[in-house]
């Protein structure tokens, strides 16, 4: 008989526990819901205007139009801002210095890498500045191409800089090296004074 006092009071406070956690997860999650349940916005307050003869009178005895938007008109969206990019000078142009347009029609996503030389005459250890690099997925710039940059100057590339390209998809597929102004790739326009790098699928 003790025995099953014992248990009956052991099943008493299992079962008063149980509901006590159940308040207590309940409570909690209404005062998180509460958090984020919607609320009607805060009505406007009448502000005092004085009118041109010299009265307040308040905000409510204004009417506000609204323009009412045609339902034929298209809705037009705002284009992003193009970076400015500067057309390299008449001298730059005659020395073949200009912007880098890249183009990957290829299937492959690629790194384009660039060495660009120091001007003036280098030791051989010291002739190139810090390399620098792009990614392009698959067919982006496919056909006109996209000029890059860096963060802190545009890129000139000269006669002399070398390029390399390869694949980032393991399949070990790489593009040059091309020497600016010496190999056939990457081609110079004069018109728009920019090397242009297109790869070859």
């Amino acid at each position: 008989m003790a025995e099953k006092f014992l248990t009956s009071k052991k099943t008493t406070w299992m079962i008063g526990g149980g509901l006590a956690s159940v308040a207590i997860m309940a409570g909690a999650s209404l005062v998180l819901l509460s958090r984020w349940m919607v609320q009607e916005p805060l009505p406007a307050t009448n502000v005092a205007q004085i009118s041109q003869t010299g009265k307040a009178t308040s905000s409510a005895e204004f009417e506000v139009e609204t323009p009412e938007l045609e339902a034929d008109a298209p809705a037009t969206v705002a284009a992003p801002a193009q970076p400015v990019v500067k057309k390299p000078s008449a001298q730059a142009i005659a020395a073949k210095r200009g912007l880098f347009r890249i183009s990957n029609p290829t299937d492959y996503p690629v790194r384009v890498a660039l060495l660009m030389r120091k001007p003036g005459k280098q030791k051989t250890a010291d002739k190139f500045e810090l390399p620098a690099h792009w990614d392009f997925a698959p067919q982006e710039g496919s056909l006109k191409g996209l000029i890059v940059s860096l963060p802190n100057k545009a890129v000139e590339v000269k006669p002399g800089d070398v390029i390399t390209v390869f694949s980032q998809d393991g399949s070990r597929r790489y593009w040059g090296p091309y020497v600016v102004g010496e190999t056939p790739i990457p081609e110079w326009n004069p018109q728009v004074g920019e090397w242009k790098l297109t790869l070859e699928p």
